[in-house]
C-alpha cells in the first residue's frame, strides 16, 4: 500500500492528532501489504532534537524512515523535510536524495526509493481450443 502526505508548515497538532487517528492509515495496518508513506513532513528531520511528532508516527504505525540527507535547500540553509517512511525495511532496495530538477536559488530535492517487489509468477493453463469454422459437419 502506498500513501503520501503533504503537511503545510503552518500546521498546528491538530493536523498530527488527526493522522494519528485516521481510517484510511489504521486500514492500510490491518492488511498484510508493504506500507510505503512519502510526502513533505515540513519538519526538519536533521535537527539534533528528536521530533516528538515524526518519532510517535514512526512508533504508532511501526515504520522506518530511509531518507537523511537535506531534501529542501536555501542559500543559507539546509532541511530534511521529505521522508520515505516502509513498514518493512526488507522491501527497500535503495532510497537516496536526487539532484534539483529546477535551477533556483531555494529548491526541494526529490527523493528516490527503489523497492523490492516480488510477484508470483504466473500460472499457464492447457486449453483445448475447437476450430468449429474448420469443421466437416
Amino acid at each position: 500500500m502506498y500513501g503520501t502526505l503533504y503537511i503545510p508548515p503552518t500546521s498546528d497538532l491538530q493536523i498530527w492528532r488527526n493522522i494519528k487517528h485516521s481510517t484510511g492509515i489504521d486500514l492500510a495496518l490491518n492488511c498484510n501489504y508493504d506500507k510505503i508513506v512519502t510526502g513533505e513532513f515540513n519538519i526538519n528531520q536533521l535537527n539534533n532534537t528528536i521530533n516528538d511528532k515524526i518519532g510517535s508516527l514512526l512508533t504508532q504505525f511501526s515504520l522506518h524512515q530511509f531518507i537523511s540527507e537535506p531534501t529542501y535547500v536555501t542559500e543559507h540553509s539546509s532541511s530534511l523535510l521529505d521522508l520515505i517512511l516502509v513498514s518493512n525495511q526488507l522491501s527497500v532496495l535503495f532510497t537516496d536524495v536526487g539532484v534539483p530538477l529546477l535551477e533556483q536559488v531555494r529548491y526541494h530535492l526529490p527523493v528516490i526509493g527503489l523497492l523490492h517487489h516480488s510477484s508470483k509468477p504466473s500460472t499457464s493453463y492447457k486449453r483445448k481450443i475447437f476450430l468449429h469454422d474448420k469443421g466437416d459437419f
